[in-house]
């Protein structure tokens, strides 16, 4: 298997960060700047070519070595494409800066892979919410049908129904114990006081408060365990029924008994 001279070889200098390929890599995608690199024209007229780039800052004709002053961790991904096949996006780096970089070195967005493509896709949706958002303003629309369009109605209309405003409080109390003190105590107290930590419910032993030790005192815990265990399974179906009905709200499941808003 041969070895390709000196020659073939190529120094791309990308904002500080030193790359070196073999110009029959940088030939595998035909049409982009890298490739222009790896032509068989003389060296004069692709710089001629280059010049007319921003971006492009010189040539150093003792090293064959080109620099370009660009953002030298998208280039790692534009190389690795060269090397690869696959055009991956970078977790770290914000869509437009690397539709532009992808713009700048002559590279299709569509040639991203599957994997990445929600994620370059990103800011493009955020965009087009923000100029639906924009139009909406401009015709007019007032605040109310604002926050309907956003889902804060409830925010926007001081004449909100008691029952609306109590509703998202009682689905996080429920299901969302981080939403506030109350949600983290009532956490808690159905972690410690699970079917698990009960002795009696988990391993099936019938469990009697009665002296302890063989001594005359009596063990607290024993005597208030069990009670406090059956008090929370008690409340556990009211739980699930004010989180049902907060879910869907009172007047949708009993429309006859219950006023409407």
């Amino acid at each position: 298997m041969g070895k390709f001279d000196d020659n073939e070889r190529i120094i791309l200098n990308v904002g500080g960060t030193r790359h070196e390929t073999y110009k029959n890599t940088l030939r595998t995608l035909p049409g982009t700047r890298l490739a222009l690199l790896a032509s068989d024209s003389d060296i004069e007229s692709v710089l001629d070519q280059l010049q007319q780039v921003p971006g492009f800052i010189e040539y150093n004709t003792r090293n064959n070595e080109y620099f370009f002053d660009r953002h030298p961790g998208v280039f790692a991904y534009v190389l690795n494409y060269y090397r690869t096949g696959k055009l991956h996006c970078p977790a770290d780096v914000c869509g437009p800066l690397f539709e532009e970089e992808l713009s700048f070195w002559g590279i299709d967005e569509t040639d991203v892979e599957p994997c990445c493509w929600m994620t370059y896709r990103q800011h493009r949706d955020a965009e087009e919410a923000l100029d639906v958002f924009d139009i909406n303003v401009d015709n007019g629309d007032d605040d109310e049908e604002t926050g309907k369009r956003l889902g804060i109605e409830e925010v926007v209309d001081p004449n909100i129904s008691r029952w609306k405003k109590w509703r998202p409080v009682i689905w996080n109390l429920f299901e969302d114990p981080y939403s506030s003190r109350a949600a983290r105590v009532r956490a808690r107290a159905c972690y410690r006081w699970s079917p698990d930590w009960d002795p009696t419910l988990a391993t099936g032993v019938q469990v009697t408060a009665g002296p302890a030790t063989g001594t005359s005192d009596w063990d607290p815990a024993l005597a208030t365990c069990g009670p406090s265990c059956m008090a929370l399974l008690a409340i556990r179906p009211l739980a699930l029924l004010l989180t049902f009905v907060a879910a869907f709200g009172v007047h949708r499941l009993y429309p006859s008994i219950f006023f409407y808003e």
